[in-house]
């Protein structure tokens, strides 16, 4: 297999775990957060969220990583998965939320 095959593979891989983490995430926090909550409960929320995905994927990455044919994807899935948990764990140490759900919120309450 060609060299630009493999990281097309790795980097699509990369790609499929970083959107699955963050669309899961999103729709998980946003299903559980209710608009009284604080934004840093949101992010909670999706934080929570990947960390359920991350054996998943990680397993996934790793059993990919098996095989000859499909060893850049498992490793395009790990370097994906360990992308958005350093994310995630940037969000929560920052206590960033996106701004449809962070707009209004003055810190102590809601304007």
């Amino acid at each position: 297999m060609g060299r630009r095959s493999e990281v097309a593979q790795a980097v699509t891989s990369a790609g499929l775990a970083v959107v699955a983490h963050t669309w899961f995430g999103v729709a998980a926090a946003n299903a559980l957060w209710i608009g009284r909550d604080s934004p840093g409960e949101w992010t909670f929320y999706f934080g929570a969220t990947s960390c359920l995905l991350l054996p998943v994927t990680v397993a996934a990455g790793w059993l990919l990583t098996r095989s000859p044919r499909t060893r850049y994807l498992g490793r395009g899935a790990l370097v994906g998965t360990a992308t958005v948990t350093v994310l995630v764990a940037a969000a929560a140490v920052t206590g960033w939320a996106p701004p449809w759900i962070s707009e209004g919120w003055t810190g102590t309450g809601w304007s």
